[in-house]
């Protein structure tokens, strides 16, 4: 993926005013490396693999903004399965590594409640079967070990627009959607980046 276009949807998962003072990484053959020091305490990046995931797709797209404390928690996580996969490593061997490093603390949960932004239009996440779904944008607050039992949530209860867990665990997250008018000025605002994505997609197949 090119500088620009990595860069422009790294910059989308945030709203404006934090993607555009964003430390920004970009993913280099299995390395995120820097590609712009920040002016506020958000890492932007987008990522390409989802170690829960045994088959992966080459559309994966997701773009994430994490606070502070989220880069300090959460995307090494992200930075270090990029560089298992492309060392070799299957995605059961990369679980493996994670719950590892939650054994033996080289990861950890996060120790405060913070935000991660995911409100880019292009959230391609895999869907387990070697392709991709689009999932709505959405903000996430950091819940480690919260389950959905006990808030009483599921993904799909209230049609897609109340907040449910992900990723129950360590870094387990409260999942707060956009509404649908928000999601429609999102996919404006990006009109262009959109198309952008299409194209690049399109090189992928």
């Amino acid at each position: 993926m090119t500088e620009h276009l990595e860069t422009a949807l790294a910059m989308s998962a945030a709203p404006q005013h934090v993607g555009d003072g964003a430390t920004i990484y970009l993913l280099r053959r299995g390395r995120y490396v820097l590609h712009r020091r920040g002016s506020n305490h958000f890492t932007c990046f987008v990522v390409r693999t989802v170690a829960r995931f045994d088959l992966q797709s080459p559309d994966t797209l997701i773009p994430i903004c994490f606070d502070e404390e989220g880069t300090r928690t959460i995307a090494p996580i992200h930075f270090d399965t990029a560089r298992y996969r492309e060392q070799g490593m299957s995605m059961a061997e990369i679980r493996t590594m994670i719950s590892e490093g939650f054994e033996n603390g080289g990861y950890a949960p996060p120790a405060r409640t913070g935000i991660s932004y995911m409100i880019s239009p292009v959230l391609n996440l895999p869907d387990g079967k070697g392709g991709v779904w689009n999932y709505p944008p959405h903000f996430m607050i950091y819940a480690p070990y919260v389950t959905n039992e006990e808030v009483d949530a599921t993904p799909d209860r209230g049609g897609g627009w109340l907040p449910w867990i992900n990723n129950v665990g360590p870094h387990g997250m409260i999942i707060v959607p956009v509404g649908q008018r928000e999601r429609e000025r999102i996919r404006s605002d990006h009109r262009d980046l959109l198309q952008e994505v299409d194209k690049f997609l399109q090189t992928q197949n």
